[in-house]
């Protein structure tokens, strides 16, 4: 979460725009690299200040899609033991083969 002053009596006033444009700009980079919704919240807060002063503090929260890890697929034999490949499928010898390209029949 990015805290931030909105405005108060010494502040900029164009920090919410900064700060939403620049966590914009990043969501919006996030979630078309990885074709999913991105979401950004803001919760805007008044605070009273010295006098009759108000501090306005905005609080943006920014949330990247999240990439699921892919799956593993794994064999699993009859003493519960795993592999990468079956290991009830038969191996068949692999023979080395020319290509026939460019030859005559």
């Amino acid at each position: 979460m990015n805290d931030l002053t909105v405005y108060d009596h010494s502040g900029d006033p164009r920090a919410l725009q900064d700060a939403l444009n620049t966590e914009m700009d990043r969501l919006s980079r996030a979630a078309k690299k990885q074709h999913k919704k991105a979401e950004m919240t803001l919760k805007v807060v008044f605070e009273p200040g010295p006098g009759n002063t108000f501090n306005i503090v905005g609080q943006l929260n920014g949330k990247e899609p999240q990439s699921p890890c892919p799956p593993l697929m794994a064999y699993v034999d009859n003493r519960g033991r795993l592999f990468a490949e079956d290991p009830y499928q038969q191996k068949l010898p692999f023979e080395n083969v020319t290509s026939m390209a460019g030859k005559e029949a």
